[in-house]
């Protein structure tokens, strides 16, 4: 709901979190239906350092209106404080890229989500994060079929999905 929310719920908000013990458990569809149903950019890797979340934040930020913010497939632990200070903050100052005297204020109105498996993360931002769990119990959910495809489903009733959490 939180994408649908902002204009009435100030920012900023919690990190989401999809993640799962064992690869091809479903983070990654459940991930590309928010995105299909609210909008979103995407990056595939997570910066390492804060100088890296300093320059990807903004441009992030600066190139789409998406509601979600997200970082798929990540890996290890997550430190950084940089991202614990964006989860507290409803606007962010930084340097625009290419200058060393300008900065730019911007808006950190968006949902932040990720998606990996084993994820841990360290600092403050433990209690910064909602996560989302998902365990298949299942040694090898990779190999499951269904009828449908959720990401084509969730494409297809949009609007029906929209309607119902207005």
């Amino acid at each position: 709901l939180t994408p649908l929310l902002r204009a009435v719920v100030p920012p900023p908000y919690q990190l989401v979190i999809i993640e799962a013990t064992t690869p091809g458990s479903g983070k990654s569809y459940l991930a590309e239906m928010l995105k299909v149903l609210h909008g979103a950019g995407t990056r595939p890797s997570l910066p390492r350092t804060d100088e890296e979340w300093s320059k990807v934040v903004p441009a992030l930020l600066g190139a789409t209106t998406g509601p979600i913010l997200a970082f798929d497939n990540v890996r290890g632990k997550i430190s950084s404080a940089y991202l614990e200070g964006l989860l507290t903050a409803s606007d962010i100052t930084d340097r625009v890229l290419g200058s060393n005297d300008r900065t730019a204020r911007l808006d950190n109105d968006r949902l932040w989500l990720m998606t990996g498996n084993n994820v841990s993360y360290g600092g403050d931002l433990a209690r910064r994060v909602l996560r989302i769990v998902i365990d298949t119990q299942d040694p090898h959910p990779e190999r499951r079929t269904f009828d449908i495809n959720p990401v084509s489903w969730v494409r297809q009733h949009r609007a029906e999905y929209l309607s119902a959490l207005l």
